[in-house]
């Protein structure tokens, strides 16, 4: 992506000098789904004696081993104990279990306690694909205010929960009951942290979240692989979870990332239910629930807002697929970005911005969410709709924005599951105006209803393909009616999904809810692009009034032997904004030729601008699409923040900023 914008940094300065000098100049090296990360800034990584390995089969857990994959630790978890700082774990093939695995004991602890952990890479060894299995609190659990998680970096590794064990009659016996942690583990859950990388992971079948970090600073979440968790939980959790974040220094920078991120099957199919809540209390509706006597009875009279979090609770109305919460009031300095991201078949919606301000919400792809029931008859039936069954969930199946300001919103593509939910919402207590977007456009509806403020930054299409979605029959999207089944059985398998749509993916090839296939073994290319501006911009006022700019990029797709790839279909967004509020927007692809002295070379050149000259920047955001080579389907790691708090051509930072200053 490139953007003009109005702050300028010492990195970006020299980014543009070697533009003028080197009109060629060589942007980025992307290796498209590879184990890409930015290291804790405090550490010297790699140096002699700081390796550290794991082998589930082969290892034994004393002092003196470790240091040597032929005489590693057996667990992951003494291996944590044993760290010293700045030292990388390699984690071998293999499985690692907590103690007590498949014992019957429902509340055994975490497979790796992360309790005060610092300076630290746990990883996968080479190319060895090992799994976390858990049936107690979870696979990486811990963080605390003595002891946070500081300068963490998890990556490369499975993690796989007991969901598929679980019948939705042992969940629901378990909700009002010791609330034991067989029916709560999460796959990673950091309670108090900064500085914390996770990424490239694949976690799955986890009773409650997969990938949460609470009162968290600096944290990134990137490129994982997240399904079929938060099903069996009475927390009303969500799949990645951002929440009550607390900022560590006043830099108000992206510090917060929820990036690439690949999130379907998440479901709650259990009633939230809290022991804390008095019979009078209830942190929704707005009602006074003081006043309704059935409420202290504990009767299916009382409203059902005055039911929530309540053992009378009979329907279910939270768990998504990426939900920043709570951070309003804790996080006052910092932004947060969730972008390029694909959600669809989660609970509720795919993408929700909770009580949190200063976010940026790009270029996510959202489609057929809300699975919870909304009361009319299901095209399949589920034991665990009976849960569900007093109060229709809300009539938002997309990217919801609730009780959030200063927000921005861009290129976002969401089809609500039906034609009468809401694919983009605002929400604002007490049915007040939400406030204006700070910030947004060039976004796409395909399906559904839409209340965004300003109207204007969400377009309605027909074309079904524009939101990288196809039709999988000649019905196209339902009713809200469907047609009910007979109810499938057993519960535990993955949720249904509707059979209106299917989609082409744009970070690997179509994963089933079914697979249980790590994303990694997806095969990988390498992107090398080339950016050129067109003489005029290379001078040294740039913001002179009139002045034109045109990009022009070079591509070239490798594969692993670095072989030139021809046939490939690359797919780019281009929107341009000018400072006097004009703006223009568009996509552009071209196929690598496959025959030619330039196999696997793609040139494309955007449309060209004046600049206006005016006080405010104008603005042109380039967003890659998709890959399309060999009939599997990739997106780009292109995306990079250049400033002072990212390295330059780091991978994980998702927006290239080229400051052109105006007049």
């Amino acid at each position: 992506m490139v953007r003009m914008a109005q702050e300028i940094s010492p990195l970006l300065l020299i980014y543009c000098y070697c533009i003028c000098f080197f009109p060629n100049f060589y942007v980025a090296l992307v290796q498209v789904s590879s184990n890409n990360a930015k290291s804790p800034a405090s550490c010297e990584w790699g140096l002699e004696g700081s390796n550290i390995y794991v082998n589930a089969g082969a290892g034994t857990d004393i002092v003196s081993s470790g240091f040597s994959p032929l005489e590693p630790y057996q667990t992951i978890d003494y291996a944590v104990k044993q760290a010293g700082p700045c030292q990388t774990i390699h984690v071998m093939a293999g499985i690692y279990q907590n103690k007590n695995f498949g014992t019957g004991n429902e509340n055994n602890d975490a497979v790796i306690n992360m309790e005060g952990v610092s300076d630290l890479i746990i990883k996968n060894y080479m190319s060895d694909k090992p799994v976390v299995e858990f049936d107690g609190k979870g696979g990486f659990i811990g963080g605390s205010i003595s002891n946070p998680v500081i300068n963490v970096e998890i990556s490369g590794i499975e993690i796989i929960g007991p969901n598929g064990s679980i019948l939705w009659e042992q969940a629901m016996a378990n909700r009002l009951a010791e609330n034991k942690s067989y029916y709560g583990g999460r796959g990673i859950a950091i309670w108090k942290g900064n500085n914390i990388n996770i990424h490239n992971m694949v976690v799955h079948h986890c009773p409650a979240s997969a990938i949460r970090v609470n009162r968290g600073d600096y944290v990134t979440i990137h490129n994982n692989t997240v399904y079929s968790n938060t099903w069996w939980s009475r927390s009303a959790e969500s799949a990645i979870v951002l929440a009550q974040s607390e900022h560590i220094d006043e830099s108000n920078a992206f510090k917060m990332r929820l990036t690439h991120n690949f999130v379907y099957d998440n479901v709650n199919k259990i009633p939230y239910y809290n022991p804390t809540y008095v019979w009078n209390y209830s942190p929704i509706g707005g009602l006074n629930c003081g006043n309704y006597a059935e409420c202290e009875e504990g009767l299916l009279s009382c409203p059902w807002q005055c039911r929530y979090g309540k053992a009378t609770q009979n329907y279910i109305i939270d768990g998504s697929g990426v939900y920043v919460t709570r951070n309003e009031d804790t996080y006052l300095f910092g932004q947060m970005e969730v972008s390029y991201n694909t959600c669809h078949g989660n609970g509720i919606n795919g993408v929700v911005f909770h009580r949190t301000n200063r976010g940026t919400v790009n270029q996510n792809i959202i489609y057929s969410n809300g699975i919870v029931p909304t009361l009319e008859p299901e095209e399949h039936v589920e034991d665990w709709h009976a849960g569900a069954s007093g109060q229709p969930r809300q009539p938002y199946s997309g990217l919801v924005l609730n009780n959030a300001e200063s927000m921005k919103l861009w290129s976002n593509k969401v089809a609500a599951r039906y034609e009468t939910d809401f694919a983009f919402q605002q929400v604002k207590d007490n049915s007040g105006s939400s406030p204006p977007l700070q910030a947004g456009g060039n976004n796409k509806v395909c399906n559904g209803l839409v209340s965004i403020n300003p109207s204007t930054a969400v377009t309605a299409v027909h074309d079904l393909s524009v939101c990288g979605i196809v039709k999988a029959s000649s019905s196209g999207f339902p009713s809200s009616s469907p047609t009910a089944l007979p109810t499938h059985s057993p519960s535990s398998s993955p949720t249904t999904q509707p059979s209106y749509i299917s989609m082409v993916p744009t970070l690997y090839p179509v994963m089933q809810p079914s697979s249980l296939e790590p994303s990694f073994e997806r095969t990988p290319l390498t992107l090398e692009l080339s950016l050129f501006i067109s003489d005029i911009a290379l001078q040294m006022k740039p913001n002179k009034k009139g002045t034109k700019w045109q990009p022009k990029i070079t591509f070239k797709l490798k594969d692993e032997e670095k072989k030139q790839v021809g046939g490939a279909t690359i797919t780019l967004s281009w929107n341009t904004t000018f400072a006097n509020g004009a703006s223009k927007s568009g996509t552009v692809a071209k196929t690598t030729p496959s025959n030619s002295k330039k196999l696997g070379i793609a040139k494309i050149k955007l449309p060209a601008f004046k600049l206006t000259g005016k006080k405010a920047t104008d603005l042109i955001d380039v967003g890659m699409i998709s890959i399309l080579a060999d009939g599997y389907y990739y997106r780009s790691e292109l995306n990079s923040l250049y400033d002072e708090h990212c390295p330059l051509f780091s991978f994980l930072c998702p927006v290239l900023t080229i400051a052109l200053l105006s007049e």
